[in-house]
C-alpha cells in the first residue's frame, strides 16, 4: 500500500529546516562586533569572511592574523600590535593534534582571560583593517576536543553560516 505514500520533497524540506534556522537567529547569523564580550555562557567563534580551504567554513582568526604577519605590505607598527596580542596564546593556549580538518574552533565565554586576550587581537587586527566577525553559539557541532579556553567542533550540517 505503499504506492498511496506522498513522495517526500527533500528540496523542500532543505528550505523549510534553513528557513527555521534562520530564523532562529533572526537572519543575522554574523555580526560586527560589538565592543565588549558577550554575557551569557556560550561559545564563541571569530572569523575573516574568506573560506579556510580545508573546512569549507570561514577562516579563523588566528590564520588571519598569521596571514597578515606574513603579507609584506603590512604595516610594521600593525603587525607589531598583532604579534604582541598573539604572544599570550602562543603561551597559552593548547594547540590539538587533530584527525579531522573540518574541525573548527570557537572559544568558552567563561575562560575569561583568554577573551580578554582574544579582544585584544580582535582590535589589533580591526586596526590593521582585516575584517573580523563575530558569532556567538550556544550548540555549535559534536565536539571532538575541548580545554579550558575552547572546543574543537565538527559543526552540525544545518549549521551553514558557522
Amino acid at each position: 500500500m505503499g504506492y498511496f505514500k506522498r513522495k517526500l520533497d527533500r528540496g523542500h524540506s532543505r528550505r523549510l529546516v534553513r528557513g527555521l534556522n534562520d530564523a532562529a537567529v533572526d537572519g543575522k547569523a554574523w555580526e560586527a562586533i560589538p565592543g565588549r564580550p558577550p554575557r551569557a555562557h556560550t561559545f564563541v567563534r571569530f572569523s575573516a569572511r574568506d573560506q579556510h580551504q580545508e573546512s569549507g567554513r570561514r577562516r579563523g582568526i588566528f590564520a588571519a592574523a598569521y596571514d597578515l604577519l606574513e603579507a609584506e605590505e603590512t604595516d610594521p607598527i600593525q603587525a607589531k600590535a598583532v604579534d604582541d596580542a598573539l604572544e599570550w596564546f602562543r603561551h597559552e593556549l593548547p594547540i590539538p593534534e587533530l584527525r579531522d580538518a573540518r574541525a573548527i574552533f570557537l572559544f568558552r565565554t567563561e575562560a575569561t582571560a583568554c577573551m580578554r586576550h582574544i579582544w585584544t587581537l580582535v582590535h589589533a587586527l580591526r586596526e590593521a583593517g582585516v575584517w573580523v566577525e563575530m558569532q556567538t553559539v550556544p550548540r555549535p557541532g559534536r565536539i571532538v576536543y575541548q580545554d579550558a579556553h575552547q572546543i574543537a567542533v565538527l559543526p552540525w550540517a544545518d549549521a551553514g553560516e558557522l
